[in-house]
């Protein structure tokens, strides 16, 4: 839409559309359009600063190319920086910028397992049981 604007201001003005005919067509509201433009030229992150942080801190804690340091890690760095804030932001600024750990429990296939596979025999299905 406001590269339509922007091509309008080429013409001459007796040949511009005005707003409300391009809107009309397009078979948008005028306060739909108004809304939309304003949160597109106001997309200011507030979160920009933060988020270079996370990056560096997560980097910090980069090993064999996987991402180590989770939200728990990474909080209490945060803080120590000067920044405080929600785990849930946190977890999705870390979502957003993709720096979420690859290892999530070392331990858990470290368990005991019985199960060595086949063992012995297996009888014939003389029953034909499936």
């Amino acid at each position: 839409m406001d590269q339509i604007r922007v091509d309008q201001q080429n013409l001459p003005k007796k040949e511009r559309y005005g707003i409300g005919e391009l809107l009309k067509t397009i078979d948008l509201k005028r306060p739909t359009y108004y809304d939309e433009r304003k949160r597109i030229i106001n997309k200011n992150d507030k979160y920009a600063d933060v988020k270079v942080v996370i990056k560096e801190i997560a980097e910090k804690g980069k090993w064999r190319g996987s991402y180590t340091y989770g939200y728990r890690r990474i909080m209490p760095l945060l803080e120590k920086a000067g920044y405080h804030m929600a785990e849930a932001t946190l977890r999705r600024l870390m979502n957003e910028l993709g720096v979420q750990p690859a290892m999530y429990n070392r331990r858990k296939n470290n368990h005991y397992s019985s199960y060595k596979g086949t063992v012995g025999k297996v009888a014939d299905n003389l029953l034909n049981q499936t």
